[in-house]
């Protein structure tokens, strides 16, 4: 029965994330054609590289927040633990950034080759789906799966309406802040829910100036 209440708000919650990921190219596709879909597919090669750093380091996470989570000191190996992986994805992201004219050009061939000023709001976009997925772990930990359904919910409501509303006209752009605003909005919700969990303390530095350094 325990695994049952753990397992079964996956199933909507993975559904849901899949519409997430996809609705924007759908979407571009229909108002802008094939040629905006390719590019736009082309350029998130590159903050693929992002996405292998994050499940590299996830099921790891998700050991060590288990293991701690009926500490005493929790709270304090949580927040140190995420101001850790909030400076190493940023810097990772800093890095790819300086090194988009040469992934560019080995990565995005001939006509592909366009794509790469799309990069920079892709790249933000990914990281803040690496930080969703990094909070999302303590909802594992706790076994409260349940509390990731609603916000990946809003998630993909939040990255459809943006899109229906800017693709027409900024076509791969629309989807580029769709996406951003999409995944800064579940950090928001899972930070807020969090902290009804335990009291993490998170260093505004961190947060905010390797945001501005990318």
């Amino acid at each position: 029965n325990e695994m049952i209440r753990f397992s079964t708000p996956l199933i909507p919650f993975n559904i849901m994330y899949f519409f997430l990921t996809l609705a924007g190219r759908y979407i571009l596709l229909w108002e802008s054609g094939e040629e905006a879909v390719g590019l736009y597919s082309a350029a998130i090669k590159i903050a693929a590289i992002v996405n292998v750093f994050q499940q590299a380091v996830s099921t790891a996470l998700q050991l060590n927040v288990s293991r701690e989570y009926t500490s005493q000191n929790k709270e304090k190996y949580y927040s140190y633990v995420f101001d850790l992986f909030h400076s190493g994805y940023w810097t990772i992201a800093s890095w790819v950034m300086c090194l988009c004219p040469l992934l560019a050009k080995l990565l995005l061939r001939n006509e592909f080759y366009s794509a790469r000023i799309y990069l920079p709001l892709i790249l933000i976009a990914a990281i803040l789906n690496c930080i969703s997925a990094m909070y999302g772990t303590m909802f594992q930990a706790y076994k409260l799966t349940n509390k990731n359904v609603p916000i990946v919910g809003v998630g993909m409501l939040i990255n459809i309406t943006v899109c229906l509303i800017l693709v027409p006209r900024y076509e791969i752009w629309g989807v580029c802040v769709a996406s951003v605003i999409s995944y800064l909005s579940q950090v928001v919700m899972k930070i807020k829910s969090i902290n009804s969990l335990c009291k993490i303390e998170y260093k505004r530095k961190t947060m905010i100036v390797f945001p501005g350094m990318v």
